[in-house]
């Protein structure tokens, strides 16, 4: 008796362990999120977690190869393998959860294509057990809308150029004169606005020429070209455009354009070195010991020359260097000397 239920029990144990040895299955998965939506401004890394669950075999090996961008079903990118997983039970039936998870920083091009189709980015993994008996496909789906879709007109920034892209401008006397306004803008709406002048630096209030009424859709970045500038009875003019809807975050930088005699050669004063891009101040004004001139940074400049300028196209009424690794400066005291107090300044900087 005690050996017949000792066969049985021996062969109930066989069984179980047969059972234990059967082919691991993948069942079923799952990721986290399914679904991302950014704006274009912001796009961050996207944290993911992928489940996945199996069933059978003692021991059995979980891996993915390598993960795929895919707009519109066609593959835009492969991306990074995850480490392969392995668990092991010596109790069948065995159910064993795997998880992996991984980062990803969505490629900028991959991104474009996504919205030149106008069709959502899918990041998919396969994922396979030992064997290749089965698999398991996920995905998840990311879409990208532009931020000045979605909201109202911003102007974000704005410069000012002569016909020619100059910062400042020059003419002589009854020559037709414009200049450019260069205007980048986020959402959707209609700008505002008052082409202005006015007679001299010194003093003086803007005077409207023209009103404009522009619509902007989607957030683009717009040129607009001013009305005929007066030239006759004036050495210098300054020029503006005003925005009156929506309302800026930053004064309205103004451009100055000198007018000369028909009978004067216009003689402009050529700097040595690369002109920087100047980020404050951006038009003539006057200058103090707290004034801060910053620039933009030159890749292998060896040194920054800043130069005050107290006409436009003319030679500096005083300069003075920075070093290369710097992007902004005050005035020194020699430099302060040669300024007269209350007279406006244009400032330039250039690399070395």
């Amino acid at each position: 008796m005690k050996r017949r239920f000792f066969i049985i029990a021996l062969m109930a144990v066989l069984t179980m362990i047969s059972a234990g040895y059967a082919d691991a299955a993948i069942t079923s998965g799952s990721v986290t999120p399914q679904t991302r939506a950014f704006t274009t401004a912001r796009v961050t890394p996207v944290n993911i977690t992928w489940s996945i669950r199996t069933m059978g075999g003692l021991s059995v090996t979980v891996e993915s190869n390598t993960g795929e961008y895919l707009v519109g079903g066609a593959q835009a990118r492969p991306t990074n393998v995850l480490p392969s997983q392995t668990k092991t039970s010596i109790v069948p039936p065995n159910a064993f959860f795997f998880t992996f998870t991984e980062t990803i920083n969505i490629p900028a091009d991959v991104i474009r294509a996504s919205q030149e189709r106008g069709l959502p980015l899918v990041y998919r993994r396969r994922f396979s057990d030992d064997g290749f008996a089965t698999n398991q496909e996920l995905s998840i789906s990311m879409s990208f809308t532009s931020p000045s879709i979605a909201g109202p007109l911003e102007v974000t920034r704005m410069r000012l150029a002569s016909d020619n892209g100059a910062p400042v401008c020059s003419a002589r006397t009854g020559d037709d004169l414009t200049v450019k306004a260069f205007v980048d803008t986020d959402g959707t709406g209609t700008l505002r606005g008052n082409w202005q002048v006015r007679d001299s630096l010194e003093s003086g209030n803007f005077r409207t020429l023209r009103t404009i009424n522009v619509p902007v859709s989607g957030g683009r970045n717009i040129e607009l070209r001013s009305p005929p500038i007066p030239t006759n009875g004036t050495s210098r003019v300054d020029v503006r455009l005003q925005i009156t809807t929506p309302a800026p975050t930053f004064t309205e930088p103004f451009i100055a354009c000198t007018i000369a005699g028909s009978d004067t050669v216009l003689n402009a004063y050529h700097p040595q070195g690369k002109e920087t891009e100047v980020v404050a101040p951006t038009a003539f004004m006057p200058l103090s010991a707290d004034t801060r001139i910053e620039w933009r940074a030159v890749e292998g400049t060896r040194a920054y020359r800043i130069e005050i300028l107290a006409e436009p196209d003319t030679r500096p009424v005083a300069a003075q260097q920075a070093k290369a690794g710097d992007t902004s400066a005050t005035l020194s005291p020699l430099t302060l000397a040669k300024l007269n107090a209350g007279r406006r300044y244009m400032v330039r900087v250039y690399s070395e």
